[in-house]
């Protein structure tokens, strides 16, 4: 287990130049609308706020994957999550690839997923610095990031709850690390 959190870390340290292309104009935003003095208190909080995001993706992706297990071992399957997850990271790879080759290949975004996104934002732009930043972060699972799916079944992977909520926290202090 430590292996796999070691591994979301550093890859999620990795590619937080990704994260900070995605999720930049998001931190602009509150460091250019903090009060003078409130800049690291509301970026703590928008920091905080992902964690806890990420970490109930993960809690959750983890219960699911451990629901997937249990259904798989009832019907004489072995280690069901970890195989389900393993075949959509190679698709996003081979998706991934296509485009790099030139393919327009579009996966739709839940409109549920915009639409809170959207609604979230729009309300918490009135808030004051440090409930917006935690608002904000708490929005950030909201966002669609393929880059997050693929921690998420990472999370779903591990098969439990715990531990796909630690892998949800990995994933989010590796990417809070780095450049955002």
């Amino acid at each position: 287990m430590m292996t796999l959190l070691a591994t979301i870390f550093t890859a999620s340290l990795l590619g937080s130049l990704h994260c900070a292309g995605m999720c930049g104009g998001v931190v602009a935003f509150l460091a250019g609308s903090s009060t003078p003095g409130k800049g690291k208190g509301t970026q703590l909080a928008y920091h905080g706020g992902r964690f806890l995001s990420y970490s109930l993706i993960g809690l959750l992706a983890g219960s699911f994957g451990a629901a997937l297990d249990l259904g798989g071992q009832a019907v004489g399957l072995g280690r069901t999550a970890i195989v389900l997850a393993g075949a959509m990271m190679i698709a996003y790879g081979v998706i991934l690839l296509l485009r790099v080759q030139g393919k327009a290949i579009k996966i739709p975004v839940p409109g549920i997923l915009q639409r809170t996104y959207q609604t979230g934002f729009s309300k918490v732009t009135q808030r004051g610095p440090v409930l917006r930043g935690l608002s904000l972060g708490l929005l950030t699972a909201f966002l669609p990031c393929g880059w997050l799916y693929l921690f998420a079944a990472g999370a779903a992977a591990t098969g439990a709850s715990g531990s796909g909520a630690g892998a949800g926290a990995g994933s989010a202090a590796g990417a809070s690390s780095g450049a955002e």
